[in-house]
Order: C-alpha cells, then sequence, then structure tokens
C-alpha cells in the first residue's frame, strides 16, 4: 500500500494524476463542532454556511473524479449544518447519477446520530442516514459529520 500526500488546491488537481483508491475530503467549514472551545461560534448567523458551500461542492466533486471505480471516499466536516454537510453530499449523489452511494457507518464504540434525510422542510436522499453525525455532549469530543462513499465498480 502506498499513500500520497499532497500541498495543492485539491478542487483544481489534474485528472492526470490518475485514480486512487481512497480519498479523505476534510473540508474547510464553518467549525461548530469546535464550539466546546469556542461557544461564539454558534452565535454566527446561519448566512455563515453559504460561504463554505461552493469550495466544499469543489472538493468533493473533485474527490468523486480522482477515486477509481469501486474506490471509496470519506467527506468529513467539523460542523453541524446539514446545508455544509447532507446537503453537500446530496449535491455529489445527485451528479453521479447512480454512480455513487453512501455506506452506512455503524461506530462500535462512538455514539452517533444518523445523517439527516430531511431538512428545512425538503427531502434528502435517504440513504444519507448512513452517515454520522457526532454530538460534543454524547462523547466528550468535538462535533462533526462523517459520510463514507462509495464510486460504483463499472
Amino acid at each position: 500500500a502506498s499513500v500520497a500526500s499532497l500541498v495543492a488546491d485539491g478542487a483544481n488537481l489534474p485528472t492526470t494524476l490518475g485514480h486512487f483508491d481512497r480519498v479523505v475530503v476534510d473540508v474547510p467549514c464553518s467549525c461548530e463542532g469546535t464550539s466546546r472551545k469556542h461557544p461564539g461560534l454558534l452565535d454566527r448567523p446561519a448566512a455563515e454556511h453559504a460561504r463554505y458551500r461552493g469550495r466544499q461542492r469543489a472538493l468533493l466533486r473533485k474527490a468523486v473524479q480522482l477515486t477509481r471505480p469501486g474506490g471509496r471516499l470519506v467527506y468529513s466536516t467539523c460542523t453541524y449544518a446539514p446545508e455544509e454537510n447532507e446537503e453537500i453530499v446530496a449535491a455529489a449523489l445527485t451528479e453521479a447519477a447512480g454512480e455513487l452511494r453512501v455506506v452506512p457507518l455503524e461506530p462500535a464504540s462512538l455514539r452517533a446520530a444518523p445523517g439527516l434525510d430531511r431538512w428545512q422542510g425538503r427531502d434528502l436522499p435517504i440513504e444519507l442516514r448512513g452517515a454520522l453525525r457526532v454530538w460534543p455532549h454524547h462523547n466528550d469530543t468535538g462535533g462533526f459529520f462523517v459520510a463514507l462513499l462509495e464510486k460504483a465498480d463499472r
């Protein structure tokens, strides 16, 4: 097994790099999950989440392109905001048109809530329930969101 580490703009990585078996996409976000250390983060206006969406979508889109068929990728944030979590993954699922699926996560020693399949009156793909929402008060940790995605093996 080999690992590649790059310092580059992930949204603009060239496809000439080839395809990867595994990709981790830990995107920049509004950092609400660090609210135990920085309580003021929760006082920011909801519009703050929109600031990150374009970058998050671009990074996930590129990660999907660079993941080989049958490969897996992790999308993660340290925020609670569905606008930066489930909605970003839902957009990737739609763009992939059946070539991408959520792999359900079931951690053995971590208390987690399922991903949301409905937000602000809008239905999201039910498979997003397989993602994880980790709340700080449940595990004495920070908060975060994780979705494991698998690209169809053509």
